[in-house]
C-alpha cells in the first residue's frame, strides 16, 4: 500500500464515509464507531451491537454473530431480503450491512458497514404502487377498447340491417 500522508489515521477515514462503520469484538460489544454511526444509532462504543437488532430477531442474532466469527468471510446483507436495524431514535429502518473480519495481536473483530436504505425503499414502494396502478389503468383501457369494437361492430350490423330493409 503506498502512503501518501501520513498524518491520516484510521479514525479519519471512518468518519469520512456515508456509512455507519462499527468495529466488535467477539462478545458483540461495539469497540468503535465512526461519525455515521453516531449519527445513524447514537453512541454504540461499549454497548452490545445486538441493540441495533429489532427484538423480535434479537435471540437469534447472537446465533448468527458465532458463526459468522467461527467462519469469517465477506458478508453483504439485505441485498436479497430486507434488513432491519433499530435507529437511535427507536425507529426501525432498512439497512444494507458488509460484514468483514480483522485479526489484531491473535483477536478477531468483526467491521460492519451498514447503509440506511430506508429512502431507496421506500421509493421502490412507491414505485411499485404506480406500477401497480398503471398496469390496472392499462386494463381498464384495453377493456374499454374491447367495449368499443364491440359497439362499432353492433353499429356496423345495425347499418347494414337499415341497408337491406331500404
Amino acid at each position: 500500500m503506498t502512503h501518501v500522508r501520513k498524518n491520516i489515521n484510521c479514525k479519519d477515514i471512518m468518519n469520512a464515509l456515508p456509512v455507519a462503520i462499527l468495529v466488535v469484538s467477539a462478545n458483540g460489544t461495539v469497540l468503535m464507531s465512526n461519525k455515521s454511526s453516531e449519527a445513524m444509532f447514537g453512541n454504540m462504543v461499549g454497548r452490545n451491537v445486538d441493540e441495533i437488532v429489532p427484538e423480535m430477531f434479537r435471540a437469534g442474532h447472537k446465533g448468527l454473530r458465532t458463526s459468522f466469527a467461527e467462519q469469517p468471510r465477506v458478508y453483504i446483507m439485505g441485498s436479497r431480503r430486507d434488513i432491519l436495524a433499530v435507529d437511535k431514535h427507536g425507529k426501525e429502518i432498512h439497512v444494507e450491512v458488509a460484514l468483514s473480519t480483522v485479526r489484531e495481536n491473535g483477536d478477531k473483530y468483526v467491521v460492519a458497514a451498514i447503509a440506511d436504505i430506508t429512502k431507496s425503499i421506500r421509493q421502490r414502494n412507491e414505485l411499485e404502487e404506480v406500477n401497480r396502478r398503471l398496469r390496472a389503468r392499462i386494463e381498464q383501457a384495453d377493456e374499454l377498447s374491447r367495449q368499443m369494437s364491440l359497439i362499432d361492430d353492433t353499429i356496423d350490423q345495425i347499418k347494414k340491417g337499415i341497408g337491406k330493409s331500404s
